[in-house]
């Protein structure tokens, strides 16, 4: 790769996690494969990269509020630092993860009250609090940046409305699941879980539905010349990823998805562009944009 290559590359980023990437450290990255053609493939990898910046995260919140607003009632809002009541919100993955941060963007897009995010490990004391002093809601909203395989939503779906199934009934108004970005497999997941809680008017909502050029190694994808380029990038790929996820070399459910955000990049995505790798105790990877992980 020339410098010119990598320049032209780094300037189409956003910063992640508040930094910039830049040359030398893409450059660092490349390096950690010893031949050219490695560093060439693993670069078609960089270059097919889909980094969402954080106009497009904005813009998205509001496109996901927008598909919720027919089911609110009118809000008249009287002064300017005034925020509406009735939207509940929460998140399904737990504290200080990717559910939580996009809930509290969503709620500063869409003019909506902080306090009415309640978290899912108090929920139900969350929301009897919330309705008693604001009175009823119209929606909950459960909010996250993106569904992949969808297993894991699909699980704490099912487990939080089962925890929660008394408020939930009493509360009797819609429950979306909101995502920014979802894969087929994903969307199934999620629509199976709802139901089995044929009890819950429950429906899901998103912006993009991953295309099969969002993935590294899918059939046909136009990141690759040839067949045989394809499957020795992901030969690559698969042998460097086993050193960080054994059983999914390729990210999470082996998906491979090219995906970054600005605050957090996918475990879907491929296991090399966000963690480490170890063989005992000696880092064998370096990764381009490390994963926050709690």
């Amino acid at each position: 790769m020339t410098s010119d290559e990598i320049s032209t590359l780094v300037k189409k980023w956003p910063t992640y996690q508040g930094r910039q990437i830049g040359t030398d450290d893409v450059r660092a990255w490349l390096e950690q494969v010893k031949t050219h053609q490695e560093q060439r493939l693993l670069f078609k990898i960089l270059n097919a990269v889909n980094f969402y910046d954080e106009s497009e995260i904005r813009e998205r919140l509001r496109t996901l509020h927008a598909m919720v607003r027919p089911m609110l009632p009118q809000f008249i809002q009287t002064k300017r630092s005034e925020r509406r009541m009735d939207v509940l919100i929460t998140y399904l993955d737990g504290e200080g993860k990717s559910g939580q941060y996009y809930a509290s963007r969503y709620a500063e897009e869409n003019n909506l009250n902080v306090k009415c995010i309640i978290s899912p490990a108090n929920f139900t004391e969350g929301v009897q609090k919330h309705v008693e002093k604001n009175g009823r809601a119209a929606v909950l909203v459960v909010v996250d940046d993106l569904i992949a395989t969808g297993g894991s939503v699909r699980g704490n779906l099912i487990s939080f409305a089962t925890e929660n199934r008394s408020i939930l009934q009493s509360l009797d108004v819609p429950v979306m699941v909101l995502t920014m970005v979802a894969t087929a497999e994903g969307d199934s997941a999620v629509r199976e879980a709802f139901s089995e809680l044929d009890w819950l008017n429950g429906d899901l909502r998103y912006c993009e539905l991953l295309a099969e050029d969002k993935y590294a190694f899918s059939e046909g994808s136009p990141i690759w010349h040839t067949e045989n380029e394809r499957e020795r990038a992901k030969s690559l790929a698969r042998d460097l990823g086993a050193h960080i996820y054994r059983s999914n070399p390729l990210g999470f459910g082996n998906m491979g998805i090219l995906m970054v955000f600005p605050a957090n990049c996918p475990n879907n995505s491929l296991p090399i562009l966000h963690s480490r790798g170890r063989q005992g105790d000696r880092v064998t990877w370096q990764p381009l944009f490390p994963r926050l992980t709690n």
